[in-house]
């Protein structure tokens, strides 16, 4: 610690590791959730869309 640091520096300092970390964890969190919907609506959309091409071959 330097002379004219504040005595609380390295702890502020730690808090703000430990938030940085805790805010990267859960961007990482909603980038992975969002991913996984995005999975979801895709098979959810290939199942409609073999729904709706099954309709048609039924009305031709």
């Amino acid at each position: 610690m330097t002379g004219d640091s504040h005595p609380d520096e390295p702890a502020r300092y730690a808090a703000l590791v430990t938030l940085g970390s805790k805010q990267s964890s859960a961007a990482a969190c909603a980038k992975d959730r969002s991913a996984a919907i995005a999975l979801l609506l895709n098979r959810e959309c290939r199942d409609l869309s073999d729904v709706v091409r099954g309709w048609h071959r039924r009305l031709l």
